[in-house]
């Protein structure tokens, strides 16, 4: 049984570095002065190795409150720290500028207010230093 968990580990693993393999590609389609790939990476490893949530997820159509809280930071993000226009941050994720603009603002208004996810924000976002 423990070789099959292995096999299946080894697997998701594969298709995660193929997702992040076609993500980058994705990214590096923009100019460098709009996006710096280090910064999606980081933002995406940090998601990923704290809060569990990978790049599947975070291009997903999963609603979960844990996985949508790290997108709207994500975008909060990328919008502060680029000139990328709301509807090139919803391509990254394969979401649209509505959607980008909605999870902005609830980031913004849930940092005021909420310690929990002020702390994940914090968290992310140390990532980038």
């Amino acid at each position: 049984m423990t070789n099959i968990k292995y096999l299946l580990t080894l697997e998701v693993n594969k298709q995660e570095m193929e997702l992040l393999s076609s993500y980058n590609k994705v990214v590096n389609l923009t100019t460098i002065q709009e996006f710096d790939d280090d910064m999606l990476n980081s933002l995406i490893n940090v998601s990923k190795h704290v809060y569990g949530v990978g790049i599947e997820e975070l291009t997903g159509k999963c609603r979960k409150r844990d996985i949508l809280d790290v997108l709207s930071i994500i975008f909060y993000i990328i919008r502060d720290k680029t000139d990328l226009s709301l509807a090139k941050i919803g391509k990254l994720f394969n979401r649209n500028h509505a959607t980008v603009i909605h999870n902005i603002n609830k980031c913004k208004s849930l940092i005021d207010i909420d310690l929990q996810f002020k702390e994940k924000y914090l968290t992310i976002l140390s990532a980038l230093n």
